[in-house]
Protein backbone atom coordinates (compact mmCIF):
# COMPACT_ATOMS: atom_id res chain seq x y z
CA UNK A 1 0.00 0.00 0.00
CA UNK A 2 2.61 2.60 1.00
CA UNK A 3 6.12 3.08 -0.76
CA UNK A 4 9.39 1.86 1.01
CA UNK A 5 10.57 5.34 2.31
CA UNK A 6 7.34 6.62 2.92
CA UNK A 7 7.19 3.12 5.57
CA UNK A 8 9.84 4.23 6.69
CA UNK A 9 8.84 7.84 7.18
CA UNK A 10 6.01 7.13 8.89
CA UNK A 11 7.78 4.55 11.00
CA UNK A 12 10.78 7.23 12.09
CA UNK A 13 8.20 9.54 13.27
CA UNK A 14 6.16 7.19 15.42
CA UNK A 15 8.60 4.48 16.76
CA UNK A 16 9.27 6.66 20.39
CA UNK A 17 5.93 8.11 20.60
CA UNK A 18 5.39 6.44 23.67
CA UNK A 19 8.27 8.28 25.41
CA UNK A 20 5.67 11.05 26.67
CA UNK A 21 4.87 8.26 29.17
CA UNK A 22 6.21 7.98 32.81
CA UNK A 23 8.21 3.98 32.69
CA UNK A 24 5.38 2.99 35.66
CA UNK A 25 2.30 4.06 33.26
CA UNK A 26 3.93 1.73 30.46
CA UNK A 27 4.21 -1.17 32.67
CA UNK A 28 0.64 -0.81 34.30
CA UNK A 29 -0.55 -0.13 30.44
CA UNK A 30 0.78 -3.36 28.98
CA UNK A 31 -0.27 -5.84 31.86
CA UNK A 32 -3.93 -4.06 30.67
CA UNK A 33 -3.37 -5.00 27.63
CA UNK A 34 -2.20 -8.52 28.76
CA UNK A 35 1.21 -8.62 27.19
CA UNK A 36 3.88 -10.98 27.93
CA UNK A 37 6.52 -9.21 29.53
CA UNK A 38 10.23 -9.89 29.07
CA UNK A 39 12.25 -10.43 32.37
CA UNK A 40 14.04 -7.02 30.84
CA UNK A 41 11.09 -5.27 30.35
CA UNK A 42 9.75 -6.69 34.24
CA UNK A 43 12.98 -5.04 35.65
CA UNK A 44 13.49 -1.72 33.25
CA UNK A 45 9.65 -0.35 32.63
CA UNK A 46 11.52 2.09 29.96
CA UNK A 47 12.32 -0.93 26.90
CA UNK A 48 8.24 -1.37 26.69
CA UNK A 49 8.20 1.99 25.07
CA UNK A 50 8.32 0.34 21.68
CA UNK A 51 5.81 -1.58 22.27
CA UNK A 52 4.00 0.57 23.45
CA UNK A 53 4.79 3.18 20.39
CA UNK A 54 3.27 -0.29 18.04
CA UNK A 55 -0.23 0.32 20.15
CA UNK A 56 -0.22 3.72 19.86
CA UNK A 57 0.52 3.99 15.81
CA UNK A 58 -1.88 1.60 15.53
CA UNK A 59 -4.43 2.71 17.87
CA UNK A 60 -4.51 6.49 17.51
CA UNK A 61 -2.77 6.85 14.32
CA UNK A 62 -4.30 3.90 12.52
CA UNK A 63 -1.62 2.13 11.30
CA UNK A 64 -2.28 -1.09 9.75
CA UNK A 65 0.52 -1.70 8.12
CA UNK A 66 2.30 -4.83 9.16
CA UNK A 67 5.66 -3.81 8.24
CA UNK A 68 5.59 -0.18 9.77
CA UNK A 69 4.20 -1.97 13.11
CA UNK A 70 6.54 -3.90 13.07
CA UNK A 71 9.56 -2.17 12.47
CA UNK A 72 8.26 0.31 15.45
CA UNK A 73 7.81 -2.67 17.69
CA UNK A 74 11.46 -4.08 17.62
CA UNK A 75 13.47 -0.68 16.91
CA UNK A 76 15.27 -1.27 20.07
CA UNK A 77 16.08 -4.86 20.30
CA UNK A 78 15.02 -6.56 16.89
CA UNK A 79 13.80 -9.89 17.05
CA UNK A 80 14.15 -13.29 15.68
CA UNK A 81 11.27 -12.67 12.70
CA UNK A 82 12.93 -9.53 11.39
CA UNK A 83 12.53 -8.30 8.15
CA UNK A 84 14.22 -5.25 6.28
CA UNK A 85 12.30 -2.43 7.50
CA UNK A 86 13.00 -3.71 11.12
CA UNK A 87 16.77 -4.20 10.19
CA UNK A 88 16.81 -0.25 8.47
CA UNK A 89 15.01 1.19 11.92
CA UNK A 90 17.22 -0.79 14.10
CA UNK A 91 20.17 0.53 12.45
CA UNK A 92 19.00 4.07 11.82
CA UNK A 93 17.71 4.36 15.28
CA UNK A 94 21.43 3.47 16.58
CA UNK A 95 23.50 5.90 14.04
CA UNK A 96 20.93 8.97 14.98
CA UNK A 97 21.28 8.19 18.85
CA UNK A 98 19.47 11.03 21.61
CA UNK A 99 23.00 12.35 22.90
CA UNK A 100 24.12 14.56 21.00
CA UNK A 101 27.10 14.47 18.79
CA UNK A 102 28.45 11.17 16.79
CA UNK A 103 28.39 7.81 18.10
CA UNK A 104 31.51 6.74 19.27
CA UNK A 105 31.09 3.52 16.79
CA UNK A 106 29.49 5.40 14.11
CA UNK A 107 32.13 4.93 11.24
CA UNK A 108 32.12 1.38 12.10
CA UNK A 109 28.45 0.56 11.88
CA UNK A 110 28.22 2.59 8.36
CA UNK A 111 30.73 0.54 7.24
CA UNK A 112 29.04 -3.21 8.25
CA UNK A 113 25.83 -1.37 7.03
CA UNK A 114 27.26 -0.46 3.74
CA UNK A 115 28.46 -4.52 3.39
CA UNK A 116 24.65 -5.56 4.45
CA UNK A 117 21.44 -4.79 6.41
CA UNK A 118 22.48 -8.68 8.09
CA UNK A 119 26.01 -7.39 8.97
CA UNK A 120 25.34 -3.74 10.20
CA UNK A 121 23.17 -5.45 12.90
CA UNK A 122 25.00 -8.17 13.65
CA UNK A 123 27.60 -6.15 13.82
CA UNK A 124 25.84 -3.50 16.32
CA UNK A 125 24.72 -6.26 18.74
CA UNK A 126 28.24 -7.45 18.79
CA UNK A 127 29.57 -4.77 20.03
CA UNK A 128 26.59 -3.90 22.65
CA UNK A 129 27.79 -7.44 24.40
CA UNK A 130 31.38 -6.62 24.07
CA UNK A 131 31.29 -3.38 25.13
CA UNK A 132 29.15 -4.51 27.96
CA UNK A 133 25.97 -1.72 27.26
CA UNK A 134 22.77 -3.58 28.10
CA UNK A 135 21.52 -2.99 31.45
CA UNK A 136 19.56 -6.67 30.61
CA UNK A 137 19.49 -8.40 27.68
CA UNK A 138 16.08 -8.71 26.15
CA UNK A 139 15.08 -12.14 25.10
CA UNK A 140 13.92 -10.75 21.59
CA UNK A 141 17.56 -9.37 21.23
CA UNK A 142 19.42 -12.44 22.08
CA UNK A 143 17.17 -14.19 19.93
CA UNK A 144 17.79 -11.78 16.84
CA UNK A 145 21.62 -11.97 18.02
CA UNK A 146 21.29 -16.05 17.64
CA UNK A 147 20.10 -15.66 13.92
CA UNK A 148 21.99 -13.03 12.18
CA UNK A 149 24.93 -14.94 13.94
CA UNK A 150 24.13 -18.11 11.96
CA UNK A 151 24.28 -15.81 8.68
CA UNK A 152 27.07 -13.66 9.26
CA UNK A 153 29.82 -16.08 10.83
CA UNK A 154 32.70 -16.86 8.21
CA UNK A 155 31.73 -14.18 6.08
Amino acid sequence: MYDNSFKCTITALLHGISAIFSPDDMYKYVKELGYQIDPSEEKYHFLLYQRISKEIAYDYFHIEDEDILSAIECHTTLKKEMNDYDKIIFLADKLAWDQGGIPPYYQQLKEAVNISLDKGCYWFISYQFETHQLLMTHTWLLEAYEKLKQTNEGK
